[in-house]
């Protein structure tokens, strides 16, 4: 792991690599700087573009000593010829990147729009987070004398927002925080509602309705935060969100303002304005911008994409292919399987047990209802004949490597489950794999 510096050496990114350099080192990681020199098109000898090559090393190696002496670092640097954003962005998704860190000229709309702004098209592509050092100071002062950060996050309620919270979380272990949560509010229906500058202070319904989601937001960010101090605030506006967000910041003097960002591009725009591309285009302060990519979250959903469905042809075992279909909503595969059962005597049915199983076979085809053959959904059927049921099930799963098994159980439990037996039990009892018992329905 590294933390990420693309430099251009001018003073904005001089400053913004001292940032990183004092948080590689307090992160135990190596700095690796970054520069992207002109790709220069030219039609003399080879020896201009040697010239040039030699000179952006030479500026590469100054700028690496010199927060080697200044911070005790280990840095590394890297030279490309290109476009800036396109050797981050490669580099970020080739190699074992924690955090980017770069400096921005805040060079206005204007600017941004007629040559864009590496900062933020960084920060909305790369799948890590990136801070935006715009003001240095309260950032080195955080790193290199201890005073906490005033930090101010957006929450919405939503997984972005977590991925944010998480990584406040990673920053208080670097040196101390203090963490504002806002959630900035903009009720369409309220009479108040309509202006960029109507506010709803003076509305006693949104005072009752800002203390209850103050509680909220307090809740769910001190959960997530896990004992680190938060103070909660909720704000209602008539204008854009990401603007009363930079206000926010503003009057909270904050050092540095983290927003979670689903980084949308092409027609996933049309979805509404970007909070946190608005953020990064509006904010004259620190920001950290943190990718829903870079989002790992606890807890983790086991996908079901493959279910094994026994079925004795029975009711009660055909309603569990039911079943199936309405895990698999979103497609898979369902393999449709029958045990026949054989008893000692049943010797002549295992030398012919091919015919028997085509048979059986049909029967199965038959059970696939045609109503869903538009659903992406895959189904093959198979069937065996052995004398153990439960341990022919659990074979066939294993070798299909199914998600998920699928069968009808009579219910039976207690003592009249331990004198007839049950080969839902029997197959729970062998099987690594998950099993998913169809009680019987009542006629």
């Amino acid at each position: 792991m590294h933390v990420l510096c693309p430099t251009d050496f001018s003073e904005s990114a001089q400053r913004a690599a001292e940032v990183a350099a004092l948080l590689a080192a307090r992160m135990n990681m190596p700095l690796k700087l970054q520069h992207s020199a002109p790709d220069a098109v030219v039609s003399v000898e080879m020896p201009v573009i040697s010239q040039i090559e030699e000179r952006a090393k030479a500026a590469l190696e100054e700028e690496a000593s010199r927060l080697r002496a200044a911070y005790g670092v280990e840095v590394e640097t890297d030279l490309h010829f290109g476009r800036a954003v396109d050797d981050v962005v490669h580099g970020t998704h080739r190699e074992n990147t924690r955090l980017v860190v770069l400096g921005s000229a805040g060079r206005g709309f204007a600017g941004r729009w007629l040559t864009g702004n590496v900062a933020e098209r960084v920060a909305e592509t790369v799948p890590v987070p990136t801070l935006v050092v715009r003001q240095p100071a309260p950032l080195l002062k955080w790193l290199q004398e201890g005073d906490a950060l005033k930090v101010l996050c957006g929450v919405d309620f939503s997984i972005t927002a977590d991925a944010a919270l998480l990584a406040i979380k990673s920053l208080a272990k670097v040196a101390p925080c203090e963490v504002d949560a806002a959630f900035i509010e903009w009720p369409h229906d309220w009479p108040w509602q309509g202006s960029e500058e109507a506010t709803p202070e003076g509305d006693a319904e949104w005072r009752e309705t800002k203390e209850s989601h103050q509680r909220d937001l307090w809740e769910r960010v001190s959960g997530l935060l896990d004992g680190i101090p938060v103070r909660a605030h909720v704000r209602g506006t008539g204008g854009r969100l990401d603007y009363e967000f930079v206000r926010l910041a503003e009057e909270m003097s904050s050092g540095l303002l983290v927003v979670g960002a689903h980084q949308w591009h092409g027609l996933q725009r049309l979805r509404g304005p970007s909070f946190s591309r608005g953020v990064l285009a509006q904010a004259a302060r620190n920001v950290l911008c943190v990718p829903l990519a870079s989002y790992t979250p606890e807890f983790s959903v086991s996908p079901v994409r493959s279910v094994l469905v026994a079925t004795d042809f029975s009711n009660n075992g055909n309603g569990a292919l039911r079943v199936a279909y309405g895990i698999l909503e979103n497609g898979g595969s369902i393999h449709l399987f029958h045990v026949a059962s054989l008893g000692k005597g049943d010797a002549a049915i295992l030398e012919n047990g091919g015919l028997h199983s085509q048979v059986e076979e049909a029967r199965l085809q038959a059970l696939v209802p045609k109503e869903l053959a538009s659903r992406r959904v895959k189904v093959d059927v198979k069937a065996v004949h052995r004398r153990d049921v439960a341990g022919a099930i659990c074979e066939e799963a294993e070798r299909r490597r199914v998600d998920l098994i699928c069968m009808g159980t009579r219910g039976h439990s207690g003592v009249v489950s331990a004198v007839l037996g049950s080969v839902a039990q029997a197959v729970l009892a062998h099987t690594r794999i998950p099993v998913l018992a169809v009680p019987t329905r009542e006629a």
